[in-house]
């Protein structure tokens, strides 16, 4: 089963990594989305990988404007670490949700993996140091300049 997974992951590394979370951008759901900046809609495969299972899905999609709200939110979490705080995040296509609560330099996080094909649902909790806080900032802008 998980050789049939291997072949459907993207062989290069991913845009975006938050704990278990692996996100690519593959690029517009539609050529005509090509200049629509914050209200285009991405492809956003993504891998929800953990110590006892591995979830892909190739489908998701993700508007820009979301991506770009993530971002905002994560800069303000960084700039003021000594406040308790909870940025969410989720994908236009309601596949999967994130969220990220900073408990004084840990941060919490709450992933949903929601599948439409069996009507059911996964939660994952990690938990990641806000060192890594720089690194996402830095590949959320990079998908902004892409695709925005």
């Amino acid at each position: 089963m998980f050789k049939n997974l291997q072949n459907q992951i993207p062989n290069i590394e991913p845009d975006l990594q938050i704990g278990p979370l692996l996100l690519w951008v593959s690029g517009y759901t539609f050529i005509n989305q090509i200049g629509q900046g914050d209200l285009a809609y991405l492809q956003t495969p993504i891998l929800l990988d953990t110590e006892n299972m591995a979830i892909f899905s190739g489908m998701s999609q993700t508007p820009v404007f979301c991506i770009r709200k993530l971002l905002n939110e994560l800069v303000i979490m960084y700039e003021t670490i000594g406040n308790k705080q909870l940025v969410k995040f989720e994908s236009g296509d309601s596949e999967f949700s994130l969220e990220l609560e900073n408990n004084f330099g840990q941060i919490g996080l709450t992933i949903k993996y929601y599948s439409w094909l069996h009507s059911g649902s996964l939660e994952f909790e990690d938990e990641i140091d806000q060192s890594y806080l720089p690194k996402i900032i830095r590949d959320l802008g990079k998908i902004i300049e892409r695709f925005a």
